[in-house]
């Protein structure tokens, strides 16, 4: 099993490092305004530790993610034939249009939920304003979001909390009831959501309330759906509507509304 692995571990963390370094360009905007507290060391060392740190955790999440993956189904299956040279189910560019769509009105709904609900009740006073990456430092960044976010939240996270639901009653496959599966999503996307709590800290300089229902709800929304994709199509399909969402939200109504 670990040797069937190895080569489709080793693919997919090359895919969730070209994420990381593809944000790179997107974290500098921000770093930029951190130099005093870096200290002595280089910006350049920091962001090679920050790849070299990066890599290490995607390969141990990835390995472990498929070892499991056979009890509960969940897979990526065009890059596992892909990478083994096996016959594959044809790649549904229906599905894949169907999560750009979604992934459109979602994160309408999130630039809306958060123009109009959240921000206008969070008091900004005193409030450094946060430098504005360039529409193509944002374009990368969704490299990062779409593979290597996916890689860490539904391909590990999800995948051990289906897994574990599932050795615990002794279930598998087909006879895992789909309860499992959504405690998987919205356990991983609370997950993901809390994941946000130290930026949202950082970002205002304090957590209250409606900070954390805001970091919860707009790092929800989409997180079911991207689990949805993963459990129904696989891995794939939730990168792909991943990436298109980064895009609609961070490029083109970024830009576009403020």
């Amino acid at each position: 099993m670990l040797k069937k692995n190895f080569k489709l571990a080793l693919f997919i963390t090359f895919l969730g490092i070209i994420g990381v370094i593809s944000i790179m360009p997107y974290q500098f905007t921000f770093i930029k305004g951190m130099v005093d507290q870096l200290g002595d060391i280089p910006i350049p060392v920091v962001l090679a530790l920050g790849v070299v740190q990066s890599t290490i955790l995607v390969f141990i999440l990835t390995n472990i993610a498929l070892l499991v993956h056979k009890r509960t189904g969940l897979d990526a299956p065009h890059l596992r034939a892909w990478v083994n040279k096996t016959e594959q189910k044809p790649f549904s560019w229906k599905w894949v249009g169907i999560g750009i769509l979604v992934s459109f009105f979602g994160s309408l709904l999130v630039f809306v939920l958060d123009s109009f609900v959240f921000l206008p009740q969070i008091d900004t006073t005193g409030i450094e304003q946060s430098p504005k990456p360039l529409w193509w430092q944002s374009l990368l960044a969704m490299f990062y979001g779409g593979i290597t976010e996916e890689i860490m939240v539904r391909l590990f996270l999800m995948t051990i909390i289906v897994w574990i639901l599932a050795k615990m009653t002794r279930k598998e496959g087909k006879s895992i009831p789909p309860i499992y599966f959504w405690i998987g999503i919205l356990l991983s996307t609370l997950l993901f959501g809390v994941g946000h709590l130290p930026a949202t800290i950082q970002l205002f300089g304090e957590l209250t309330p409606i900070l954390l229902l805001r970091a919860l709800v707009l790092n929800g929304i989409l997180g079911v759906w991207f689990g949805y994709l993963y459990w129904k199509k696989g891995l794939e399909y939730a990168m792909i509507s991943h990436m298109a969402a980064d895009v609609f939200l961070h490029v083109i109504f970024a830009n576009l509304f403020t």
